[in-house]
């Protein structure tokens, strides 16, 4: 059965395209809602990534939000969709910080 934490490792197969890093440890994945499982297919009846990125303004957006769609897809646990929320800048960990030299 799908779980978010199966969820987070196909996404970290996508990278954002400026910084060669993948959108995980970018921290732009805000949550993940499993849609209801149907156990007869194996499949919920959704798949639903909540996602920042790292301005509104981001001129990759549609290229980062067909490559979630494309890895949940790939999946075949249930239909993805995506969902954009920028409640709340984002901003890099002190890791990341650190790992990026800033």
């Amino acid at each position: 059965m799908l779980d978010k934490e199966k969820v987070l490792e196909s996404l970290k197969k996508v990278l954002d395209p400026e910084m060669a890093i993948d959108i995980v440890k970018l921290g732009l994945i805000l949550d993940i809602e499993l849609g209801e499982y149907f156990e007869e297919i194996d499949a919920h009846d959704y798949i639903k990534v909540i996602m920042t990125l790292t301005t509104p303004m981001c001129p990759f957006a549609d290229v980062l939000i067909q490559d979630v769609e494309d890895n949940i897809n790939l999946l075949g646990k249930g239909e993805a969709q995506v969902e954009l929320n920028f409640d709340k800048p984002w901003e890099p960990s002190e890791e990341l910080r650190l790992e990026m030299g800033i």
